[in-house]
């Protein structure tokens, strides 16, 4: 327990009392200094009940660079009392404002901007509480750390990275590509190149997908990503921007990085697992079995630039996105 400003200006004014009292008479004393004597035990005593608070914190969803997230903070407690709340907010995260004047029990919430890829922590917590004069308080410390996870920057590819992706779609579904099968009804997933149209453009809007005999149940492209001491989040943007690409297209794709393996899958669930992996991945290196069977190879090794070795061809990263090819036509990323 600990006396607040509030009660240093009491004990102040209690002096202050006590000496004109002494100069000129007890009203003084009865006017100023028996009231906030009263106060100030009264207050002492409050405070020395005043039991610890329970806190809690909302889990904040992952995000990108950025991107903003409220977070709120619920204080519980047996007693009523003011508060003052501080939540501490680690390096990649950022916020206008973590200390609050509260009354508990109460909630509190504030944003916070995510600032960089990686998993970043909130927390610890503390909150002083007060008695109902405010003239002492309590201080509690909280080991709540929540861990909030930022993705790493998604480029949008250029038109001509996109062409490139989509002939390495066309060829990997032709390796498990040999006959046809049968139609079936679409469903939400199947890759728009798999619409049988002609067929659909009879059946007044229902779409059919063509199958093949011999057809891999997950066809799809293997990312694999490494990168230098340093360059950990130029590899994890372009390698994610690739995999984002390739799901957001219908087609499946298992990645590798330094941090790890996402097995071959499609859709929004798959987005999340690679999102994750490349929120999280170290710079590294990769193993060369895995390396060698990529069809996408994300380098950013040397001093050169981030590189995509696509089975026959090489590229520049930079050269890919959409920034670079509006820039390249004298306009900005903006317009």
């Amino acid at each position: 327990m600990s006396i607040t400003r509030r009660g240093i200006v009491v004990v102040v004014a209690i002096a202050l009392a006590l000496a004109m009292s002494y100069q000129f008479g007890g009203r003084a004393l009865n006017a100023i200094v028996v009231p906030a004597a009263i106060a100030l035990v009264a207050g002492a005593i409050q405070s020395t009940r005043l039991s610890k608070p329970d806190v809690k914190r909302s889990q904040p969803a992952p995000g990108f660079p950025g991107e903003t997230r409220t977070v709120s903070l619920t204080v519980e407690g047996t007693n009523t009392a003011s508060a003052s709340i501080t939540d501490a907010v680690g390096d990649g995260l950022s916020a206008t404002k973590t200390h609050f004047e509260a009354s508990v029990p109460g909630t509190i919430t504030y944003d916070i901007e995510y600032d960089r890829r990686g998993e970043h922590e909130l927390g610890p917590v503390t909150v002083s509480v007060r008695d109902m004069f405010g003239l002492f308080e309590r201080t509690f410390s909280y080991p709540l750390i929540t861990r909030t996870l930022v993705y790493p920057r998604l480029e949008d590819l250029s038109d001509d990275a996109r062409h490139t992706l989509n002939l390495l779609f066309d060829e990997a579904a032709v390796i498990s590509r040999q006959e046809f099968d049968s139609l079936r009804e679409y469903v939400p997933g199947d890759p728009l190149r798999d619409i049988h149209w002609k067929t659909s453009a009879k059946r007044d809007g229902d779409l059919l997908v063509a199958e093949f005999i011999g057809e891999a149940e997950e066809d799809g492209l293997s990312i694999v990503a490494e990168g230098d001491a340093g360059r950990a989040d130029e590899m994890a943007c372009a390698a994610a921007s690739v995999a984002a690409y390739v799901l957001d297209s219908g087609l499946s794709c298992d990645v590798t990085a330094p941090g790890g393996h996402v097995t071959r899958a499609r859709g929004d669930s798959q987005r999340n697992r690679v999102l994750t992996l490349f929120a999280q991945t170290p710079a590294g290196g990769v193993a060369t079995a895995r390396r060698e069977a990529a069809d996408v190879l994300v380098s950013a090794t040397g001093d050169g630039p981030t590189t995509l070795s696509l089975r026959d061809r090489e590229l520049t990263f930079s050269d890919l996105t959409r920034r670079a090819a509006v820039a390249a036509d004298g306009g900005s990323p903006e317009s």
